[in-house]
């Protein structure tokens, strides 16, 4: 009775450590990098924004509206303007609060691609799959940016 009790530990404690972890969003480590190709899309929308607010709002969806939809809203400065159509200084980003979105901190700034998306409700979107990378870790991107810029002066 004892080595039951012992071999059932041993096998809790293995498969506590043996786990690995699962996304729901299939491209969690594999953002997309910004380039110049990325850079000329037109429904791409570039910038350093560093985050002012974060809320939750409830977007009705699908057939006749009765599907609810969890969106995080969050309003950001616009530090740097790589490719907004237009020159607002700050802009707001909807994110999906389940499987794809991104968790923005407060207070922080990121380089965030964005994309518009056609409906009125819902401006620009982002999620894991598209580049949002804090300031700090995206020197050799903002680089690429800034001489995409100039040349297009």
């Amino acid at each position: 009775m004892p080595m039951k009790n012992v071999f059932k530990s041993i096998l809790f404690v293995y498969l506590l450590f043996a786990t690995s972890s699962i996304y729901a969003c299939s491209c969690r480590d594999r953002q997309m990098k910004i380039d110049s190709a990325m850079f000329s899309k037109s429904s791409n929308e570039i910038f350093l924004g560093k985050v002012l607010k974060i809320e939750k709002e409830i977007i009705k969806k699908g057939y006749k509206r009765k599907h609810l939809r969890t969106m995080r809203v969050y309003t950001l400065e616009v530090k740097t303007n790589y490719s907004l159509s237009s020159e607002k200084s700050v802009v707001k980003i909807y994110t999906s609060t389940g499987n794809c979105g991104i968790n923005y901190e407060l207070g922080e700034t990121y380089l965030i691609s964005a994309s518009n998306t056609i409906s009125k409700k819902i401006g620009r979107m982002s999620s894991y799959c598209r580049r949002n990378v804090l300031e700090r870790d995206a020197y050799e991107e903002i680089s690429l940016l800034n001489k995409l810029v100039k040349n297009n002066s």
